[in-house]
């Protein structure tokens, strides 16, 4: 889009017309009476002719410019986006990692939490602490609180039941 637009722009400063194409229509001239017109819109005046093969030349040349500046500012952008979506993986790669390793702290915690649960159960098997344990576990929602919970319980009941067998 860039380019058009300045080729639109540079016809029309040259030739007060935003014809994209090189060819222009016929033009008619007398001279000393005679009409001389030419199929390819030439007049056959040397100097006219002369001014308009320049003008041809030089919108070629900046057509082909244009071509490659065009050309270049795809590829600079192409290499950007290039660079943009390397960034991207890379960054989803951390971020699997980052949920992988959460995932397994989650595991790591659920089996603590567990193995707390086989433990009160052994507990209140052995009459050492009452069953309201387990129910105060359930109770809890998070895994993190769960686990808070069952230490304080367990510490608390054991430090009653250590009372109650020193009496």
């Amino acid at each position: 889009l860039p380019a058009e637009n300045a080729r639109k722009e540079l016809s029309l400063s040259l030739f007060g017309s935003t014809q994209s194409s090189t060819t222009f229509p016929a033009k008619k001239k007398k001279r000393n009476g005679n009409t001389s017109t030419d199929s390819e819109g030439l007049t056959g005046s040397p100097r006219e002719d002369g001014r308009f093969y320049k003008h041809l030349t030089i919108m070629r040349k900046l057509n082909s410019v244009l071509i490659i500046s065009s050309t270049f500012y795809k590829k600079v952008s192409l290499r950007k986006l290039t660079k943009r979506v390397g960034d991207l993986r890379e960054e989803n790669k951390k971020l699997k990692q980052e949920l992988k390793v959460s995932k397994a702290q989650s595991k790591r915690l659920s089996d603590k939490v567990d193995h707390l649960k086989d433990v009160i159960k052994e507990l209140i098997d052995t009459n050492l602490i009452s069953g309201d344990a387990l129910s105060a576990l359930d109770k809890t929602k998070k895994t993190r609180t769960k686990e808070t919970e069952l230490v304080r319980y367990l510490g608390s009941n054991l430090s009653a039941s250590r009372r109650r067998c020193k009496q």
